[in-house]
């Protein structure tokens, strides 16, 4: 039997079978999401979002969960991870619901990403209006 190993064949007998080998893809460790590019450029495009809109929206990102679920954090919390002040967290989050960047269910705190920004794992749900 021989292998081929640069390009990735083995020959068995009068078979020869495709042979991919796993890749060790660095950009896939640990978690991630996805981003509508095109949305993202909208954003960055408007003028209404200054930079403290923008670190919360990114920190937002880095707390998505399975479903585009914000897990519910206060937002005195928030801004002292941020090193931001209280009513700067406020204004951004009251940008960013305005626009339904983010928007909340009715009985629940936490707060959910649109589905035309960004998915993490499985993120179908109703449109929110």
């Amino acid at each position: 039997m021989k292998k081929y190993r640069k390009v990735g064949l083995k020959d068995i007998g009068t078979q020869i079978l495709h042979h991919f080998p796993k890749r060790n893809n660095k950009y896939r460790r640990g978690r991630f999401l996805q981003l509508n590019q095109d949305k993202v450029i909208e954003i960055c495009v408007n003028k209404r979002y200054t930079g403290s809109t923008m670190r919360v929206l990114y920190y937002f990102h880095g707390l998505a969960e399975y479903g585009n679920r914000i897990p519910y954090l206060s937002q005195t919390a928030i801004a002292k991870t941020l090193k931001m002040t209280q009513s700067e967290v406020s204004n951004a989050i009251k940008a960013l619901e305005e626009d339904r960047i983010i928007f909340k269910k009715k009985p629940y705190k936490d707060f959910y990403f649109s589905e035309d920004l960004l998915m993490k794992g499985n993120a179908y749900y109703e449109r929110q209006p």
